[in-house]
């Protein structure tokens, strides 16, 4: 990575200190995964705060938080990710079913509803038979 004058990494977020009425406050901002991220600090050093942040204790404090939120995304990021695939693997019966509920839902003939539940029911004993093992159906979301 190459090096900003201050010596800092590039891409590795930046302290602002902003002005309140309390006192001066460090907040840290940074992307993660292409979202600006900003969390505050701490107030920085000054006669006010004495046990305020300092520049280089606040760039330690940014340091850290970027480490714990990466790790907290990562966590979520896979969590999604498994909540994801287990969603998209549906059998037969159940697509079905929540194919028959939306056009219930949608104010269909009671004959178009029992066309639909015929199909489903068609040729027991064939792979295709809401019973049978082989009857997994894989839905592809973007």
């Amino acid at each position: 990575m190459a090096r900003t004058q201050r010596g800092a990494r590039y891409g590795s977020g930046t302290l602002v200190k902003r002005t309140g009425p309390n006192g001066d406050t460090w907040i840290a901002k940074w992307r993660d995964g292409g979202r600006q991220v900003q969390r505050g600090l701490g107030f920085a050093h000054s006669k006010k705060h004495p046990d305020g942040l300092t520049r280089a204790e606040a760039e330690a404090a940014l340091g850290t938080l970027r480490e714990q939120v990466a790790i907290e995304r990562a966590d979520e990021r896979a969590a999604e990710a498994k909540w994801a695939a287990e969603e998209r693997r549906r059998s037969l019966a159940q697509v079905g079913e929540a194919l028959i509920a939306a056009k219930r839902a949608a104010g269909r003939k009671p004959s178009t509803i029992e066309a639909y539940s015929y199909w489903l029911r068609m040729e027991p004993g064939s792979r295709w038979s809401i019973g049978s093992p082989q009857t997994t159906v894989v839905l592809r979301v973007p």
